[in-house]
């Protein structure tokens, strides 16, 4: 079994959910903290107005991470300061960390994503510095 992006949908506001309310995941993430419920599902409603648009004229690409039929986590591309700088963020459930399957989901969407941004000359990483394993991968 092998790990792969896949679109969000409604159906993935439970896993998202539990995922992004786990204070011990989020301590990992952007500013450290928990979404709440209502902030989820924003969230996904707007993964799924942005998947309407053509690759090539979106800004944010953000994926669910499976192994098989299980989430595992999400990843995203999004537009950083400049037209061609972009953000890398990933949210894993702790059962899914140090396992490799962060960085495989970084190759995965490197690939999605170098077909239809061909420009973007720089992906920044969005780690907290005391994530050494993040940093280190």
């Amino acid at each position: 079994m092998s790990i792969e992006i896949e679109k969000i949908t409604e159906k993935d506001t439970f896993p998202l959910h539990v995922l992004t309310s786990d204070a011990e995941v989020m301590k990992w993430v952007g500013n450290g903290e928990t979404w709440t419920l209502r902030k989820v599902e924003k969230f996904i409603k707007y993964c799924i107005e942005e998947q309407k648009l053509k690759n090539t004229d979106r800004y944010n690409f953000f994926y669910k991470i499976t192994l098989g039929k299980e989430f595992v986590g999400i990843i995203g591309l999004h537009k950083y300061k400049y037209e061609d700088e972009y953000n890398l963020t990933f949210y894993l459930g702790k059962s899914f960390q140090r396992k490799g399957y962060g960085s495989e989901s970084f190759r995965l969407i490197i690939k999605k994503f170098k077909k239809n941004k061909p420009k973007v000359k720089k992906i920044i990483a969005d780690i907290l510095e005391h994530n050494i394993a993040s940093i280190k991968a």
